[in-house]
């Protein structure tokens, strides 16, 4: 748990910083600036929360055996760290909920997630063990994520349209880097013992550079970067020299 709450808190604390202007925005009952400060959120929750929750996975043997050692629980990681998009996604969507001062909603919504969340549990348990109670609180929160969005588009209708692009690139750069980056581990698995710590921690590294190095590209070539970053992409293609 501590390992893949790690990603959902970096992602959540970028995103949440929009949630001021949100509140500035209802206060002065802009509904054209709230509608904007969700879209923005949104996508960049998506620009980071995405790769980085791929990215564990590539990595996850490497991770797993760093901090604790070479065992089945990997296997639990990886299912983690998909699902830690759905319980990040949540964290920022509730965030808003609450700075557009919806608390009665927010709270209702909690309790349809809760609900569905104890009818799940038990047979997810049966189905899976030790994934069981992540598999459930996922699918709560895909649920109670879709309630919030709705209710997001009913009230200010977002550009579902507009976001499509940009999302739709994250996830294309974030499957090109777990897939180069996995390559990389499985490779290198075979000249080295990725069983051993060290060994693990220098694999880990390597992994977390090329994965970066993979994504930040992608995204300052597109000027994925653009849309989110505004003027420092322009600073940052500059440093490298990629204009």
């Amino acid at each position: 748990n501590k390992l893949y709450m790690i990603i959902i808190a970096v992602a959540t604390a970028m995103a949440t910083t929009v949630i001021p202007l949100l509140a500035h925005a209802r206060a002065k009952n802009d509904q054209e600036g709230m509608r904007t400060q969700i879209e923005n959120a949104l996508e960049l929750f998506y620009f980071i929360m995405v790769p980085a929750s791929l990215g564990l996975v590539a990595v996850a043997p490497q991770v797993y055996t760093v901090f604790y050692r070479y065992n089945q629980g990997i296997v639990i990681l990886e299912f983690a760290a998909f699902a830690s998009i759905a319980m990040g996604l949540y964290s920022v969507a509730a965030a808003m909920m609450q700075g557009i001062s919806e608390n009665r909603k927010m709270m209702k919504i909690l309790g349809v997630g809760m609900i569905i969340k104890l009818i799940l549990q038990f047979p997810c348990i049966w189905l899976l063990k030790g994934m069981g109670p992540l598999l459930a609180t996922a699918l709560a929160m895909v649920v109670m994520n879709y309630l919030i969005l709705h209710s997001f588009n009913m009230e200010f209708g977002l550009h579902f349209e507009e976001m499509a692009k940009p999302t739709n690139q994250i996830l294309a750069f974030s499957l090109v880097m777990f897939v180069v980056t996995k390559l990389v581990m499985f490779g290198l698995g075979y000249l080295v013992n990725p069983h051993g710590r060290y060994a693990a921690f220098f694999l880990l590294i390597l992994g977390v550079a090329i994965g970066g190095v993979i994504y930040a590209y992608l995204a300052l070539k597109s000027r994925l970067a653009d849309h989110l970053l505004g003027a420092r992409a322009d600073l940052l293609r500059e440093r490298l020299h990629m204009n």
